[in-house]
């Protein structure tokens, strides 16, 4: 179950959320919905452990802490552009080393993960040629 209480975000004196809270119980789907610069993405990140809130916490199973609870999630943003020039296999191990996935887990997983979502021919390949649905199966 995620817990959001009380956050809130600014960037210099622009408020980008502010004193945000709900809660999700397992099974339930959230959507965001809002006009450009409404502050989706801003939450999506906050709740992603990418960014820190100004207030406010997050927690996921009781868990407060991004760093213990970034395993167990995935999240998938538009802009992939920083990722362009690694190939998948790079980027999904740079991902799992951010967590802390011991390397042969990694290795294990992309084998896995490849053959499931037919990226054997592709794994090896800058991601800058992968289409945009190509990168969301690799990002998730």
């Amino acid at each position: 179950m995620l817990n959001v209480v009380n956050i809130s975000k600014s960037y210099g004196s622009i408020p980008a959320k502010k004193e945000i809270s709900f809660h999700i119980r397992s099974g339930e789907i959230l959507g965001l919905l809002g006009s450009n610069g409404a502050g989706k993405t801003t939450t999506l990140s906050i709740l992603s452990g990418l960014m820190k809130p100004d207030s406010g916490f997050v927690s996921l199973y009781e868990v407060e802490d991004p760093n213990e609870y970034k395993s167990q999630i995935g999240c998938v943003f538009d802009d992939l552009s920083p990722y362009d020039y690694l190939t998948g296999r790079e980027y999904v191990t740079f991902m799992g080393e951010l967590r802390g996935v011991p390397s042969n887990q990694i290795d294990l997983f992309i084998s896995d993960l490849s053959q499931l979502l037919f990226l054997e021919r592709k794994i090896d390949v800058l991601i800058k040629t992968y289409s945009k649905g190509m990168c969301q199966k690799k990002l998730y």
